[in-house]
């Protein structure tokens, strides 16, 4: 039997020791993850735009949470913007307490987040890996949410704590004193034991109170039990926000049981069987790269969260400074480590980068046009992550042109509410509206907007009465337009740039007519095969093949593979240089061993099918393939095998030698 060493009545080491997580009257349903997440990545949209509901980008972005249709657990529909109040004046606290939003006041009260929230927002953190960054950050006294004097309080008695490693350790210690059925503890058992005795006991004393009262040992008195977590609502909220947390981190798994629990009314303490939420720790989880682990692998795992927690040490806290400058210290606190995981690093941009770049920036729009595989969607994320790594980009945004784009999806439009119980429309706001909005209220920054397959959409249509506004002596307020749904006022700033990207192979698509291509600057990129060379050089590679007498062996060059049929395909009357193949089609693939199979295959399935496609254009092009060792039947280029690819690549190449 485990002993109780607890003598007297429990009380807290202080009385402003309190575990506060974000807030204390926030509204249950905040706390999901896929609410919470779903607002962030609302947030990121409109980073930089004002919250108030009375400018034209606050009342944009409170329309377009309202457009997320969330409800709380009753279905009501959650709403953000009451008559008294906004988002700004009373919902952002939790996402401005959580780390993830900086605050109002410290932004010129602009939506913008912390490299925390971007992280998360932008899909480079998942919640499962914010909550894993949490346990080792989040500490007690938090100057976010934390007043002046409750501060002094926590300094005076030279108190620091970190909840979620607390509640981590007090579960380790559990499952090694009595295994998985133990290793769990309920929502009472975390506010009436640990929370009260987290100053002052390790988690391995807590552990030993824990399991003293499952065993009923007589030295376990529940009269000495602090009661008052459970009876002050908040108090007992707060206390169970960190085991939720824990739980939709997955770090916890969380189940309901009949159990010996406590219960507290007016007359005390006492226990009894009920149907309580149970917090198991969650040793069955996946393991790196998903695989499944066995339970002493998540032991360890979470172990060394606890590890990196004690680790990471706390914030210093400075009671000499301003309160609003200790709260973006501990903010910066709570993101140092993301702003090195986040940053990007050094890279070797293509040569051609810094001249596009040059190009955009004069012409507000370009288009980058060629044949497939020639690298034309990387070029234009190479220059947006130049202007980034310069640091003169503030947001990027990417989408594709198709035949059903429309200027409702582009600009803006009526839609219905799928989410309303009636029948009803609102206005939507499309992407290249908000982009208008944010790039107007950041100047000195550059938005870039990339549109991939610029050709696939009827361009006219998709951007409408703004056509005449991409003119960069347009680009002013005193040429604003009205729109046609809502009748905003709306003009394109000088710093939003645009870079379509056009394949000039597909003549299905549509082709740009005089008037568009006159407000785009056309950069036409060729096949660069000597970027063959360069990745097979860097991975160590050599393509070695028989010789001719079939007994030495040479090395091939894949750069000059590629020039020969390009320059078989670019003097063939009925192509032309625009069905060239570009380089990614020889290409090396990250975590792909360049090998015969790879080469085989993107000849037999890449390649050969594309061949076939140019053959309906020009069917001269089969017979001089055919001369270079092709297989042509009935009309098709046939699949080849090894040795015959190696020899048609040998002649392919020697046309260039």
């Amino acid at each position: 039997m485990t002993t109780s060493s607890i003598s007297t009545q429990l009380t807290l080491p202080f009385p402003e020791y309190k575990w506060l997580w974000a807030t204390w009257t926030v509204r249950e349903i905040y706390k999901n993850p896929a609410i919470w997440m779903q607002v962030l990545r609302v947030m990121n949209r409109f980073e930089g735009m004002e919250y108030g509901i009375n400018t034209p980008s606050g009342r944009l972005f409170h329309e377009a949470l309202g457009d997320l249709g969330l409800r709380d657990d009753n279905g009501e529909l959650i709403s953000f913007m009451q008559p008294d109040r906004s988002f700004l004046r009373g919902y952002q606290t939790y996402w401005t307490n959580t780390g993830v939003l900086i605050p109002p006041e410290r932004n010129g009260n602009r939506i913008g987040l912390t490299p925390l929230g971007k992280a998360i927002a932008r899909g480079r953190m998942s919640f499962k890996q914010y909550v894993e960054y949490m346990i080792k950050k989040f500490q007690l006294p938090n100057p976010i949410t934390q007043s002046r004097e409750t501060l002094q309080a926590w300094e005076g008695s030279n108190v620091a704590v970190k909840p979620l490693e607390v509640i981590l350790r007090v579960l380790l210690d559990l499952y090694g004193r009595a295994g998985f059925q133990n290793a769990y503890i309920t929502e009472r058992e975390a506010a009436i034991l640990i929370y009260p005795l987290s100053a002052t006991m390790t988690p391995q004393e807590i552990g030993q109170e824990i399991m003293a009262w499952r065993e009923r040992d007589p030295s376990f008195n529940l009269n000495y039990m602090y009661t008052q977590a459970v009876s002050e609502g908040n108090e007992f909220r707060n206390v169970k926000e960190f085991l939720q947390f824990l739980s939709a981190g997955e770090i916890l798994i969380a189940t309901e049981m009949q159990l010996s629990d406590f219960n507290v009314n007016r007359t005390g303490v006492t226990s009894g069987q009920f149907l309580r939420t149970c917090y198991y720790l969650n040793l069955f989880g996946s393991g790196q790269w998903g695989q499944f682990s066995t339970t002493m692998d998540r032991y360890n795992y979470i172990l060394e969260l606890c590890e990196d927690a004690n680790n990471a040490g706390f914030f210093n806290l400075d009671l000499t400074v301003p309160q609003t400058d200790l709260k973006s210290a501990f903010i910066d606190f709570l993101n140092d480590g993301i702003t090195q995981t986040v940053r990007a690093l050094p890279r070797a941009f293509d040569p051609e980068v810094e001249e596009c770049m040059a190009l955009l920036k004069e012409s507000k729009q370009i288009i980058l046009s060629g044949p497939p595989g020639i690298g034309k969607t990387r070029m234009a994320l190479q220059i947006a992550e130049k202007l980034e790594s310069d640091g003169e980009l503030a947001e990027k945004e990417m989408i594709l042109f198709h035949q059903s784009s429309s200027y409702e999806d582009f600009i803006e439009g009526i839609r219905p509410n799928v989410e309303s119980s009636s029948l009803s429309y609102s206005y939507k706001h499309g992407i290249f509206k908000l982009l208008c909005r944010k790039a107007e209220t950041n100047p000195d920054q550059y938005y870039i907007l990339i549109i991939d397959e610029i050709n696939r959409g009827n361009v006219s249509n998709i951007f409408g009465e703004l056509i005449f506004l991409l003119e960069p002596s347009y680009r002013h307020p005193d040429y604003a337009v009205e729109l046609q749904y809502t009748g905003d006022r709306l003009w394109v700033p000088a710093n939003l740039l645009i870079i379509g990207t056009m394949n000039s192979t597909d003549k299905s698509a549509v082709d740009l007519d005089l008037a568009l291509r006159r407000r785009f600057s056309i950069i036409n990129l060729y096949p660069n095969a000597e970027s063959i060379t360069r990745a097979l050089s860097e991975r160590g590679v050599e393509i070695i093949m028989p010789g001719e007498d079939g007994a030495n062996r040479e090395t091939l060059n894949m750069a000059n593979v590629l020039n020969g049929l390009n320059s078989i395909i670019s003097r063939n009357i009925g192509l032309g240089e625009d069905f060239q193949f570009g380089q990614a089609f020889l290409l090396p693939h990250e975590g792909k061993e360049y090998d015969d199979a790879f080469i085989l295959n993107a000849w037999n399935y890449k390649i050969i099918p594309l061949l076939n496609e140019y053959a309906h254009l020009s069917p001269s092009i089969l017979g001089e393939i055919s001369d270079m060792g092709f297989i042509v039947r009935n009309g098709r280029v046939q699949h080849f095998v090894l040795a015959d690819l190696y020899a048609a690549m040998r002649q392919l190449s020697g046309i260039i030698e």
